[in-house]
């Protein structure tokens, strides 16, 4: 089944630049993509099963600490998911912020249906946590936040600049702890360097990064 799965992810990468108003195609190969695979499998960015594991084991390392976490980048909402399974395992509650304003995926689907796509997703989770959805880009969410975080994850825009804005914003504003998924990019690792060193630094797995405040 799976080598027909690759096949029609073939087809849908040669096909989809014809489908990208209707989205239906894209959306096809979303549901081929939940029903035949594992998230972190799917080179799309999203954590694996070991990521999730550590990054629960953070947060719940991290029950004591005060203040909100706050994730930059909700794409599906699977990180999302370990982010509140760890907070809600570590039994203390704390509002969790995840921000996306939907307008990229791997699988070209629009906007409208990937915000659907996701929300439908973390509906359990928000019924257990104190979730806040927020559809918003990175830059505008910062005008308005003045919490400080006892931990911020940052899986959003990848390149360099826009990596080292949302570290610097999350190092100014006192977060406790910034960790974020995707070291192996050159421009993930070397913002993350630059802005928060190496001597507080924590990295899983090769992807997964936790730098803690001194």
């Amino acid at each position: 089944m799976l080598g027909e799965y690759w096949k029609a992810i073939a087809e849908f990468k040669r096909l989809k630049g014809y489908h990208a108003e209707s989205g239906k195609l894209a959306l096809s190969m979303f549901k081929l993509f939940v029903n035949y695979s594992e998230p972190g499998q799917w080179g799309t960015g999203e954590i694996n099963a070991g990521e999730r594991k550590q990054l629960i084991d953070w947060l719940i390392e991290a029950a004591d600490i005060p203040g909100p976490v706050v994730e930059i980048g909700t794409l599906f909402g699977f990180s999302t998911m370990a982010l509140c399974e760890g907070v809600h395992r570590s039994g203390v509650r704390k509002k969790i912020y995840t921000v996306d304003n939907y307008v990229w995926n791997p699988f070209g689907v629009p906007v409208y249906r990937h915000r659907m796509l996701t929300k439908h997703n973390l509906t359990f989770a928000q019924s257990l946590t104190d979730l806040v959805i927020v559809d918003s880009t990175a830059d505008d969410f910062y005008t308005s936040f003045t919490e400080v975080p006892s931990l911020a994850f940052i899986d959003g825009d990848h390149r360099y600049e826009s990596v080292r804005k949302d570290l610097i914003f999350f190092k100014n504003i006192g977060a406790r702890a910034i960790s974020g998924h995707d070291y192996n990019f050159p421009d993930v690792s070397r913002a993350v360097r630059e802005v928060l060193g190496e001597d507080n630094l924590t990295v899983f797995n090769g992807t997964l990064f936790l730098y803690k405040a001194p």
